[in-house]
């Protein structure tokens, strides 16, 4: 089997922050294997066209978050057969619209929901359990940014972008809900060191565990407003419980172990990336300027 040798150029990190206090590997081993990429038909299912999809075990699914169903379908495309949906049956699920999901190791299925209720259900997607986590209120918008961002209570936003489960935790990606100006506009500097990105829900504890991710490379203090835009992560969680984690603006990528201590980092810069970001100095700057970002910078050619 072939492999290819990278070179990496960049720096990892940090003084002050751990998580990115490791130099960057200077090889990096690929294993290169043969890639074909085809389109599989699903059978046609009712559908809102709210979806989120993936692999499981043996199976292809689809959770449609409007009609809170779950298809699954065999790996030819063809359905096997449907869960959930919305009700009070034990098979049903009243969630409405979840935000989130991920499959635990024994099967379970996990949701949660911009009310702040978590389901899980088990590997029948018979309901198991559900809680809810309180978080803050109005009145603690006025807090200052040092009682702020060690409060896992105040990351509430998610893109829904990256949830993943490790054990009876789930981990996702999250930021800073906007609190009197304590936000990446209106704190940058306090924010790049401060911030976290992930977040730790205990499933046996019913509610928040650790903040993970917290801080940003150094990458993002070269103009760090042209990267208001691209400031979230990506993340995976392994096996073995190990983090592997990378932000948007950022080449690298970082990987913990299941303490979230720094093990590696790795990466290497693709020719052609379009790194020339265009500076916003506000939330409504960026919203109105997103589809034409997002579709245009940051790819690796």
């Amino acid at each position: 089997m072939p492999y290819v040798v990278v070179g990496l150029l960049f720096a990892c990190g940090t003084k002050d922050n751990v998580n990115f206090s490791l130099a960057p590997d200077s090889k990096v081993e690929i294993s290169i294997r043969d890639l074909s990429v085809d389109t599989l038909y699903l059978d046609s299912v009712p559908s809102s066209y709210m979806l989120f999809s993936g692999v499981h075990e043996d199976y292809l699914y689809v959770l449609d978050r409007h009609l809170c169903q779950l298809y699954r379908f065999e790996t030819s495309g063809e359905l096997r057969d449907k869960k959930l949906g919305i009700g009070h049956a034990k098979n049903e699920t009243d969630i409405i619209r979840p935000d989130l999901h991920a499959f635990l190791s024994d099967g379970s299925l996990f949701m949660n929901n911009a009310n702040g209720d978590y389901y899980t259900y088990d590997a029948d997607f018979i309901y198991k359990d559900r809680f809810r986590i309180h978080y803050n209120r109005r009145s603690d918008f006025t807090k200052s940014w040092e009682e702020l961002y060690p409060s896992p209570y105040s990351y509430i936003d998610t893109d829904g972008e990256c949830c993943r489960a490790y054990g009876h935790r789930v981990f996702y990606s999250v930021c800073l809900s906007l609190r009197n100006g304590n936000d990446y506009f209106g704190q940058t500097e306090n924010y790049l060191r401060q911030a976290a990105n992930i977040v730790e829900v205990d499933l046996d504890k019913r509610g928040f565990g650790r903040l993970l991710a917290v801080g940003y490379p150094d990458s993002y203090r070269e103009r760090p407003l042209s990267k208001a835009l691209f400031n979230k992560v990506r993340f995976d969680v392994a096996d073995n419980g190990d983090f592997f984690v990378t932000y948007q603006a950022d080449s690298l990528i970082y990987c913990y172990d299941e303490t979230y201590r720094p093990v590696a980092c790795f990466g290497v810069e693709g020719t052609g990336m379009d790194k020339e970001y265009r500076e916003f100095a506000t939330k409504k700057e960026t919203y109105e300027n997103a589809r034409e970002e997002i579709s245009s910078r940051g790819f690796y050619n």
